[in-house]
């Protein structure tokens, strides 16, 4: 609700740094690249979200990321979300097809 998490207060704009190990489930910042994801974790009519850059150190365990560094770029809407996971769901979907174009053969000779 206060944008707090894990005894961090986080502010838009702003960036924070984690020292230590950088382990996901246990330490380090977390975010998850699939929009939606997010609501594994917390529902959505009881928190803020945020869109957020990781760097540094990073560990990626299936929908979620660690990372040492963290910047909140942006406070999101619900609605905002909706549209992030669309965007993700067809540049995941562009991304395979270029990675599988390829010739083709139908299986039918002449």
């Amino acid at each position: 609700k206060d944008f707090k998490c894990r005894g961090y207060q986080y502010e838009v704009g702003q960036t924070y740094t984690h020292d230590g190990e950088v382990e996901v489930c246990t330490s380090g910042f977390h975010a998850c690249p699939m929009p939606l994801s997010v609501f594994n974790f917390y529902p959505p009519a009881e928190n803020r979200f945020a869109v957020v850059e990781q760097f540094g150190k990073m560990d990626a365990v299936n929908d979620k990321v660690a990372s040492s560094g963290l910047t909140v770029n942006a406070e999101i809407r619900l609605s905002d979300l909706i549209e992030a996971q669309v965007e993700w769901v067809w540049s995941s979907f562009n991304l395979r097809e270029e990675k599988t174009e390829s010739a083709s053969n139908s299986g039918e000779q002449s």
